[in-house]
């Protein structure tokens, strides 16, 4: 349900930069998938990364499709990054071989 409500609101935030011409919005895209990505791990980034990546690459905004994608892959990597030490600080060396898993 969160993952649905963030990914419809970083597709708003690029529709509306397109719209009024303000690609200052664009900056909110990020902090929508990093709280995404708290709410429902890998999947929540990986869904609106992938509706903001499609919009901008089926409108031609070429520099920005390509600056979001490598936000995307360097917030995921931070993201496993800490969910996998989180893992290991609280449950040791088994729990994190089932969180990897």
């Amino acid at each position: 349900m969160y993952v649905s409500l963030f990914t419809a609101l970083s597709f708003y935030v690029c529709y509306s930069a397109t719209l009024f011409k303000d690609k200052r919005r664009l900056c909110v895209i990020p902090l929508l998938l990093i709280v995404s990505f708290a709410f429902r791990g890998p999947i929540g980034l990986v869904l609106p990364a992938a509706v903001v990546g499609g919009y901008l690459l089926f409108n031609k905004h070429y520099k920005e499709f390509l600056l979001m994608g490598f936000a995307s892959v360097l917030m995921m990597l931070v993201g496993l990054a800490l969910l996998f030490a989180a893992a290991k600080y609280q449950g040791g060396e088994k729990f994190f071989k089932q969180v990897f898993n």
